[in-house]
């Protein structure tokens, strides 16, 4: 989200886009619910393929069982009641109406309602279906009398009908399933919308365990970030504001006893507080620079030694250790060792050593260490949160026994962790037992962007 996008303005675009809400979503629905008619659609056209590819095989297969039947009838020269007998058995072992014609096409047995039906010798195909009968088969046998098959009327509406009642009850019943699916989908645009229009507290409610609520998780989680982040910047604005109040109203005050009566330390004074403006502006933007993200461009080889002991001759201090190469951003680098020094010569007094180790190949360690009075240990872990101050040095701002220019926004830390962390690292303070504090900086040696 860029800087200049206000919440006016985030309000105007989401309301530009409500109006296609609903469209999108009615949209969304009927693709899926048409999907899942394709389905079924093309599930049943198999069926039917299947089925008709399968009418060879069962052609073939009545057509064979009409021969045998024809082979296991009497002679021609056996008695005509012989015939019919055997062939009133085959008619009522197969439920067919049979017929027998002789080589002239007399009829010598007849069954069922053949009876009252002439039909005569087919010639071409077996199987062929007269209006009004249904399916007729005819076979010649190997003694030239032909014999022939009224077959049931097959139900081929009732098959159709039933195919047809199996797609409207799965059409009925896809639409309920795509529908839940949809809905969703839509709370979640909403809530995504509730909070494109400013409303960080909008939280969307996570049903299932399918990839649709494990998307409303990342959703749930990446708005608790970014309401924390929130919070965070406009905690940084209002403490920045009043900071940064102080300061320029001793210039104001300053320039102002300076029209009047030149004295060199109104001029020193505005320097100081020239130097603490610039300071301040200096933390809130590289606080802003590294929430924004890795920038990676600013990332360059550097020996983490030779940088600490540039950073530690400011105050006056030594550093011990071995050089060590690491790909990393020399002035973000520069502020965390300063930060760490001025954090301990503050609280910690002047006997303050630094060292510069690499505790694996893949790893650097910085360790600034103080004799001072310490941290408690309930508060060694809410020291890296921006803006927060220990009680003992919020007491001492009280009595007044630190330094004017020891105040800041409380960023020091905070930033020292975020640059940390921007290095694939972290920070982490433990108490020394000879009293005071380490302050215990890991970096990666090379960059994560590399990676």
């Amino acid at each position: 989200m860029k800087p200049y996008l206000t919440k006016i303005n985030l309000m105007k675009l989401c309301r530009s886009r409500q109006s296609c809400h609903q469209t999108g979503a009615a949209r969304l629905s009927r693709r899926i619910y048409l999907s899942f008619i394709g389905v079924i659609i093309l599930f049943a056209v198999m069926t039917a393929v299947l089925r008709i590819t399968t009418e060879p095989w069962r052609r073939d297969h009545l057509v064979g069982t009409l021969q045998l039947a024809g082979r296991t009838l009497p002679s021609p020269t056996s008695p005509r009641e012989v015939v019919q007998q055997s062939l009133d058995e085959w008619s009522a072992l197969l439920h067919w109406d049979l017929a027998l014609q002789d080589s002239q096409g007399r009829r010598v047995a007849v069954s069922g309602r053949l009876v009252d039906i002439e039909i005569p010798v087919m010639h071409g195909k077996a199987i062929k279906f007269r209006r009004g009968l249904g399916p007729v088969m005819q076979v010649k046998l190997e003694d030239g009398r032909t014999l022939t098959a009224l077959l049931p009327h097959p139900r081929r509406v009732a098959w159709y009908w039933w195919l047809v009642i199996l797609v409207a009850a799965a059409t009925a019943g896809a639409y309920p399933l795509s529908r839940r699916i949809t809905r969703r989908l839509e709370r979640l645009q909403l809530g995504v919308e509730a909070v494109g229009s400013g409303d960080l507290g909008k939280r969307v409610k996570v049903e299932g365990n399918d990839e649709i609520a494990q998307l409303a998780r990342s959703f749930n989680h990446s708005i608790d970030a970014l309401e924390k982040l929130t919070c965070q910047r406009t905690l940084m604005l209002a403490t920045a504001s009043h900071e940064l109040r102080t300061p320029l109203t001793r210039l104001r005050v300053a320039l102002e006893l300076l029209a009047t009566a030149p004295r060199p330390e109104l001029q020193d004074q505005i320097q100081r507080d020239i130097s603490e403006l610039d300071s301040l502006v200096g933390e809130l933007l590289l606080a802003s620079r590294l929430e924004l993200g890795n920038n990676q461009e600013r990332f360059e080889q550097l020996d983490l030694l030779a940088l600490a002991a540039e950073e530690a001759a400011q105050f006056g201090l030594e550093v011990r250790g071995e050089p060590l190469d690491m790909s990393g951003d020399a002035q973000a680098l520069a502020v965390l060792l300063r930060n760490l020094i001025s954090n301990a010569r503050r609280y910690g007094g002047d006997h303050i050593e630094i060292n510069v180790n690499a505790p694996s190949a893949e790893m650097a360690q910085v360790e600034v260490i103080d004799h001072g009075r310490g941290i408690p240990e309930s508060e060694r872990g809410k020291i890296f949160a921006p803006f927060y101050r220990a009680q003992q040095a919020a007491s001492d701002d009280l009595r007044g026994d630190l330094h004017k220019d020891s105040k800041g926004l409380g960023l020091g830390l905070y930033l020292v962790q975020q640059i940390a962390r921007h290095h694939g690292g972290d920070a982490s303070c433990k108490a020394v037992d000879s009293g005071g504090c380490c302050f215990q900086i890991t970096l990666a040696r090379q960059s994560v962007f590399n990676h």
